[in-house]
């Protein structure tokens, strides 16, 4: 859903102004509309791409910590992204050595490459109550458009 229908006009035109800050830092000088999402107990997003949406895609958590568990933003690692260079039959190739697991910490806002494979892992404990969700802020880094 848009993030735009959450907020008065003063807070989400200073969140949006935030997150261009730090598209700023990247060296990225806008982002797209963002959306909001509530993941709540047994949803997931499965691994997916949004190459065709901006240079980097950000997601700004907004979840208490000890609400729910699980709802990290799974990226898979790049050594998985060319699997055959360098593969090592010795090498474990399990979950937690092809996807890294990031936190949904309030204020945590990370970035990454949209073409790279990434998801939400399952979330549970949460008892479909919304205010115990995963609530996360999501769009995507760009150019201006000209």
């Amino acid at each position: 859903m848009q993030t735009s229908l959450f907020f008065t006009d003063d807070l989400y035109n200073d969140l949006v102004n935030d997150l261009i800050s730090s598209a700023n830092s990247i060296g990225l000088s806008s982002i797209t509309p963002p959306w909001t999402s509530m993941y709540t107990d047994g949803d997931s997003q499965n691994f997916h791409t949004d190459s065709s949406h901006g240079p980097m895609a950000f997601v700004l958590s907004l979840s208490n910590d000890d609400d729910f568990n699980g709802g990290e933003t799974m990226i898979l690692k790049e050594d998985i992204l060319d699997f055959w260079r360098n593969f090592e039959t010795s090498k474990a190739r399990e979950v937690g050595n092809i996807v890294r697991f990031i936190p949904p910490t309030f204020g945590r806002l990370i970035a990454f490459d949209p073409r790279v494979p990434h998801g939400v892992n399952k979330v549970s404990g949460s008892n479909q109550d919304p205010r115990r969700a995963r609530v996360v802020i999501h769009g995507w880094f760009n150019e201006p458009e000209t």
